[in-house]
C-alpha cells in the first residue's frame, strides 16, 4: 500500500474550516469535500469552543479531510485530545464527492502502478477520465469508450 495513502477521515465543523489553518495544523492532510452530519447541531461548548452534540432533524455542515498519521497526532495536540474532545467515528454525507474519490483513486492509481500495472495503461485509461471529469464516461461523449458505473 502506498504509505501516503494511510488516512482517516477527518469533519472539521468549527475553526477548522478555516483552510489556512488546516495547511497550518496538518500540511499533508488534503481537503477532500463538503460534507453533511444529519441529526447533529453546531454549538459553542462551556470552554467556548465549538462542539456538535446529537439533535434529531438537525445538521451540520462541515468539510472532510483525509487526515495522515503525523497530521492527526498534531491535530490532536491543537485540538486537546482527550482532554478537551474526544474523537468519534460518526458517519457523514458527502455532498461533493467527486474530490474525495480523487484521493482514493490517487492511491490505487499508486499501488497499482508499483505491483506492476502499465504506465501506459494508467495514462490512457484512468488519468484521462479523472482529468477530464466524470462527463467522459457517459455513452456519446467525446472520447467516451462506453460507461462505467463505477
Amino acid at each position: 500500500m502506498a504509505e501516503d495513502c494511510v488516512t482517516k477521515p477527518y469533519f472539521a465543523y468549527g475553526s477548522n474550516l478555516w483552510l489556512d489553518q488546516m495547511v497550518r495544523r496538518c500540511p499533508t492532510s488534503p481537503y477532500t469535500s463538503i460534507a453533511r452530519l444529519p441529526n447533529y447541531r453546531w454549538l459553542i461548548s462551556e470552554r467556548g469552543y465549538a462542539n456538535i452534540v446529537r439533535s434529531p432533524g438537525d445538521e451540520v455542515w462541515g468539510m472532510l479531510y483525509d487526515l495522515t498519521p503525523p497530521d492527526e497526532a498534531s491535530l490532536d495536540r491543537y485540538e486537546g485530545v482527550p482532554k478537551s474532545y474526544t474523537k468519534e467515528m460518526i458517519p457523514v454525507e458527502l455532498t461533493n464527492g467527486r474530490e474525495e474519490y480523487i484521493q482514493r483513486m490517487s492511491c490505487a492509481i499508486k499501488d497499482g502502478v508499483r505491483k506492476g500495472i502499465p504506465a501506459s495503461y494508467v495514462e490512457m485509461y484512468l488519468l484521462k477520465p479523472l482529468t477530464l471529469g466524470p462527463e467522459v464516461l457517459r455513452p456519446g461523449s467525446s472520447g467516451s469508450q462506453g460507461s462505467n458505473p463505477n
